[in-house]
């Protein structure tokens, strides 16, 4: 195995999960086996901690997560948050003003959940193009009548902001009206989302504190994935890792672009060579 690697973060949609959102049995059993020899292995998402697939987490070995672009890593076998970085009431108000005349889906990570309106959550199959997203997004989703008077009384622990559009011009169009928003950070996990963490927050700080909680330094922590999200991490860790799927960005922050595509269990082939010191950069 490659002494050299402690810790791996894995972004999951297009990355883990292969386009039916579902971990290959090859994959599933990578994963083990670099747990097994003692490699960190964990989610590197930007879902919230309720969306954490039962299929990753069940693995043995794997306790921690880092969800919400890094906004938060939760230690999943002591059920407790061991960092956090969260937006305040005031700027997510702000934001919402500045976006309600656009119509697409609008959405909280709150303290682990994802909290939407009931009309938000009506636009979801319009706005949000997978099957497999949608789906999960109606599994996972405290409806409420109105978000922002259910932000007034909850408490201050927003982790993300995530919202759909219809199209990617209509997304581009809203990043660009909160061009200049102090204290955010915005990144595209799909071509029409946009997501908005507080300045400072990306999976790649989250997983580089994550690493100094652990005591393994940035030479010995790799990242894979393949949406914008993951250009921090892949271009901030030791090792950064595209996949063959990856967004051409992506691959530009890369210090290796794998063979193969999420369909093609390219997360197996790369867990496989390095605990068979056959990964090379």
């Amino acid at each position: 195995m490659n002494e050299k690697i402690k810790i791996i973060g894995l972004d999951l949609d297009g990355t883990v999960f292969n386009d039916e959102k579902e971990i290959t049995p090859r994959t599933r059993r990578a994963i083990e086996r670099a747990v097994t020899s003692g490699i960190l292995v964990l989610p590197a998402t930007g879902r919230p901690r309720v969306g954490l697939p039962e299929q990753f987490m069940s693995i043995p070995g794997v306790r921690y997560a880092l969800i919400c672009n890094g906004a938060a890593i939760v230690d999943m076998q002591e059920r407790k948050t061991v960092y956090h970085r969260c937006l305040s009431k005031e700027t997510v108000m702000r934001i919402a003003k500045k976006c309600a005349d656009v119509e697409g889906t609008f959405e909280l990570y709150i303290e682990g959940n994802a909290v939407i309106s009931k009309r938000h959550m009506k636009l979801a199959d319009r706005y949000i193009p997978s099957p497999f997203i949608r789906d999960y997004v109606r599994k996972t989703r405290i409806v409420v009548e109105d978000l922002m008077e259910y932000l007034m009384y909850c408490p201050d622990q927003v982790e993300k902001i995530n919202m759909s559009y219809e199209s990617e011009e209509r997304k581009d169009a809203v990043m660009e009206r909160l061009r200049g928003e102090p204290g955010i950070v915005m990144a595209c996990g799909l071509q029409t989302n946009l997501e908005i963490t507080r300045e400072g927050t990306d999976k790649g700080t989250a997983l580089l504190e994550f690493g100094r909680m652990m005591n393994v330094p940035r030479e010995a922590i790799l990242a894979c994935g393949d949406s914008g999200n993951d250009k921090m991490m892949i271009r901030k860790v030791g090792i950064g890792v595209a996949m063959a799927n990856a967004e051409d960005d992506v691959k530009l922050e890369a210090d290796y672009v794998l063979p193969y595509t999420n369909s093609e269990d390219g997360v197996a082939w790369l867990l496989e060579h390095i605990l068979d010191n056959e990964f090379e950069i």
